[in-house]
C-alpha cells in the first residue's frame, strides 16, 4: 500500500496495528459463490433476531430481574453469573462464533502448569482480568465468561498517574467504544484508582477487567500500555492478575475493530458464515513467577511480556494517543476505506486456494 499512513506505523516492529484489515481474496466458483450467500441471507433474518433477544435478555432478565433480587447477595451474584452466560453467549452465537476454544496457557516451556492449587486459574470476585483488546467482541466474550465489572478512564484529558477509573456495565463500554474515536472514556468526575477499585471489588462479587492498551487495535501487534496498571503489584499474593490473550482468523471478514463504521462491521460478521477465535487464560501465579527476581520491570511491563507470549504479538510504540491522530487523518483524507494493509488483499488461486496469505 502506498505509504499515506506510514506515520502510524511503528517503526521497530513494522506493524500498523490501526489499519482495518482486509480478508484475503479466495478464487471461489460461482457456484460455490451464490452457496454462501444463500446460505448467509437465510440465516440473516434468525441471527438479527437472536442478537436482539441476547440484549434484551442481558438489561431485562440480567440487570433488572437481578436488581430486584439483589437483596439476596448471594443470589443476585449466581443469577448474573448465569443470565450473563447465556445471554452474551447467544448474541456471540449470532454473530458467528460457533464455537470458540479456551487454552490454559503457561510461559514455562516443556514443563507442566502448575496452579500452586487447583483454584489458581478460577477468575474469583476482586480479581483482576487484563487482555488485549482488539473489538467490541472481546468485551461480549468477556462478559459471557466471567461476569465482570468492566472500568474506564474518567477524562482523556486528565493527567493523573495513575489515572481514574469508573466502573461500567459491559453493554454501556461497548456504547462508550464505539462513540469514541480512539479512547473510551467517561465524563463523570472523580473515580478511582484501579488499586482502590481492586480493594473494594470482592464485596460486590465481581473480578474487574481492565484493558490496558486503553484503545483498540487491529489485533497485529500490542499497542503501548497506558498508565492504568500503575499501583498494581503483581507480585502481591491478594492482587490476582489474569491474563487474558485473544487471538481472531483474519482470513475471513475481520472481527478486529480498530474503527470504522460499526454499522457496516456487524453488517459483516452476520453475514459472515462462522468466525474463529482463540482465547488464551494465563493464571495469577505464571505472572507472578515471571516477576521473580526483576527489580526495574513495572505491573504493565511483566504484564505486555505475558501477553505478547501468550498471543505471540510484539509490541509497538504507538498508544491510543497516537490512534486518535490517526483516526482524525484517516476522516479528514476520506480515503480511509480503500486503503489495505500489507496483508492483503491477495488473490490465491490454483492448489493454494482457501489457504492463508503469508502475513507481515
Amino acid at each position: 500500500m502506498a505509504e499515506k499512513f506510514g506515520r502510524w506505523r511503528d517503526p521497530g516492529t513494522g506493524i500498523a496495528p490501526f489499519l482495518p484489515i482486509t480478508p484475503s481474496i479466495v478464487d471461489t466458483s460461482p457456484v460455490e459463490l451464490a452457496a454462501r450467500y444463500t446460505l448467509v441471507t437465510i440465516l440473516l433474518v434468525p441471527r438479527l433476531a437472536t442478537l436482539v433477544l441476547g440484549i434484551l435478555g442481558v438489561v431485562i432478565v440480567g440487570d433488572l430481574v437481578g436488581l430486584l433480587i439483589s437483596i439476596v447477595p448471594p443470589l443476585a451474584g449466581v443469577w448474573r453469573r448465569w443470565t450473563y452466560f447465556i445471554f452474551f453467549r447467544s448474541i456471540l452465537f449470532a454473530l458467528g462464533f460457533w464455537q470458540i476454544e479456551e487454552r490454559e496457557a503457561t510461559l514455562r516451556k516443556g514443563r507442566p502448569l502448575d496452579r500452586g492449587g487447583h483454584a489458581d486459574g478460577k477468575v474469583a470476585p476482586g480479581d483482576l482480568v487484563v487482555s488485549n483488546h482488539c473489538s467490541y467482541v472481546d468485551v461480549l466474550w468477556l462478559a459471557h465468561r466471567y461476569a465482570p465489572t468492566f472500568v474506564a478512564p474518567c477524562s482523556s484529558d486528565a493527567v493523573d498517574t495513575p489515572p481514574n477509573f469508573l466502573p461500567i456495565h459491559p453493554l454501556r463500554y461497548i456504547l462508550v467504544l464505539l462513540s469514541s474515536s480512539a479512547h473510551p472514556t467517561l465524563s463523570s468526575k472523580g473515580g478511582s484508582s484501579l488499586r482502590s477499585l481492586l480493594t473494594t471489588a470482592k464485596s460486590s462479587g465481581h473480578p474487574i477487567c481492565f484493558f490496558p492498551e486503553e484503545t483498540t487495535g487491529n489485533g497485529r501487534g500490542l499497542l503501548r500500555f497506558g498508565d492504568g496498571l500503575s499501583g498494581v503489584d503483581v507480585s502481591d499474593s491478594k492482587a490476582r492478575v489474569h491474563v487474558i490473550g485473544f487471538r481472531f482468523d483474519t482470513d475471513r471478514p475481520s472481527a478486529t475493530f480498530p474503527h470504522g463504521s460499526f454499522p457496516s462491521h456487524l453488517l459483516s460478521l452476520l453475514l459472515s458464515p462462522s468466525q474463529t477465535l482463540v482465547v488464551f487464560h494465563l493464571p495469577p501465579a505464571e505472572l507472578a513467577n515471571l516477576s521473580v527476581g526483576t527489580t526495574d520491570e513495572t505491573t504493565a511491563s511483566l504484564v505486555a511480556q505475558a501477553l505478547g507470549r501468550v498471543v505471540r504479538l510484539r509490541q509497538t510504540g504507538l498508544g491510543w494517543r497516537d490512534k486518535e491522530e490517526f483516526v482524525q487523518f484517516w476522516r479528514k483524507k476520506g480515503e480511509g476505506r480503500k486503503e489495505r494493509s500489507d496483508d492483503g488483499p491477495k488473490v490465491v488461486k490454483g492448489p493454494l486456494a482457501g489457504k492463508r496469505s503469508a502475513r507481515g
